[in-house]
């Protein structure tokens, strides 16, 4: 699959559409020099999904033919068409039994309340798994240690590794750390930076009778603060697809 950017005035409402030959259009942000998805325009491209090296369906061959925006056509959730169109992504897959249980399992040193919906690290390793729509909460959340969208903290200077799991059967997800700004934009997946290298899942295409798709956010939490992670599909994080990443205090 090639990569190619288009000037925003052109391909304005349209992040990727997937035609025929492999090529995927990008909106290049008019006002800046990088991807919008955080890698120099015309080098070091990050993948989507969220690694360094994109995997080789996005750099290589071709993948099915799709005769729209993966942004949508003016009636929906954009969402949905994403989720559609990544749904038969070649990629790892967890099975929905295997999902289910990462959504309740509490990460290994950590200490969870559920009266304050927090999920507290105590050593510099920091490992869990985010799982969008997971069983015990709606379409528009992320469910962590049993908790519906909790907040997480970390010791400043941390290592993180997030797998994040996209349960849903009919929908896009992914997963950002960003500013709080960001929590209030509508396209975050066009506007938003993530805040640490490597704090990004961009997109994973909906779960399917194979499983539901995975990828892994790796970063170094460098800059304490109170962040947030949110959905960056349109429209996602208004509707409730987001909660607090704080490193470096406590909540």
């Amino acid at each position: 699959m090639r990569f190619r950017y288009l000037p925003t005035a052109i391909a304005v409402g349209t992040l990727a559409a997937i035609g025929a030959g492999g090529t995927v259009l990008l909106v290049e942000n008019a006002h800046n020099a990088t991807s919008p998805f955080g890698g120099a325009r015309g080098s070091d491209y990050r993948s989507l999904m969220g690694e360094t090296n994109a995997p080789g369906w996005m750099m290589g061959g071709s993948y099915h033919s799709y005769g729209g925006s993966m942004m949508g056509n003016g009636s929906g959730d954009p969402g949905s068409v994403m989720g559609s169109v990544l749904a038969g992504a070649p990629g790892p897959r967890l099975r929905k039994v295997a999902a289910d249980k990462l959504a309740s399992q509490v990460p290994a040193d950590s200490i969870v309340n559920r009266k304050t919906n927090t999920v507290t690290f105590l050593g510099t390793s920091v490992s869990f798994a985010a799982v969008a729509s997971g069983p015990g909460v709606g379409m528009y959340a992320y469910e962590i240690a049993g908790l519906s969208n909790p907040t997480i903290v970390v010791p400043a200077g941390s290592k993180v590794a997030v797998e994040v799991v996209n349960a849903d059967g009919d929908m896009a997800h992914g997963f950002v750390v960003a500013e709080p700004r960001d929590s209030t934009t509508w396209m975050p997946m066009m506007t938003t930076r993530e805040v640490f290298a490597g704090a990004a899942v961009w997109v994973l295409g909906e779960s399917n009778s194979g499983g539901a798709h995975i990828s892994w956010a790796r970063f170094a939490a460098s800059g304490p603060g109170t962040y947030w992670y949110l959905c960056p599909v349109p429209g996602h994080a208004h509707a409730g697809m987001l909660g607090r990443f704080v490193a470096g205090a406590s909540s």
